[in-house]
């Protein structure tokens, strides 16, 4: 797993498995949460299906398991790039303007609701 930048902490179905560049052996397929979270950046949350391979596949994963001689490998890589929030667009400024606009009606209301 790897993620820009690096160094994010990884939650592997939301458990701390470690930082990033980071390789997680895992054993079972199926739908895994992959939480990445660094501070200064966002956190990015994404649910991520592991398909088997096809030799993982009934019933060529007996073949595969019992009968070769050496160990068959299944790697899957997962990327994550987060953003800075230092970084916010036009619209995320608008967006805290309007918010500091009503924390700010709110409080006036809760000031005259509470004299």
């Amino acid at each position: 797993m790897r993620s820009e930048p690096a160094g994010a902490r990884v939650f592997l179905d939301r458990e701390f498995r470690g930082l990033t560049p980071l390789r997680i052996p895992f054993h079972h397929y199926g739908v895994r949460e992959v939480a990445v979270e660094k501070a200064g950046f966002g956190r990015q949350v994404r649910e991520t299906t592991l398909w088997p391979p096809w030799f993982g596949l009934f019933p060529l994963d007996a073949v595969f398991d019992c009968l070769l001689p050496f160990l068959v490998t299944d790697r899957r890589m997962i990327e994550f790039r987060l953003e800075e929030h230092g970084k916010a667009g036009a619209g995320d400024r608008g967006e805290r303007e309007g918010l500091v606009a009503r924390a700010e009606a709110a409080r006036e209301a809760a000031g005259e609701t509470g004299k």
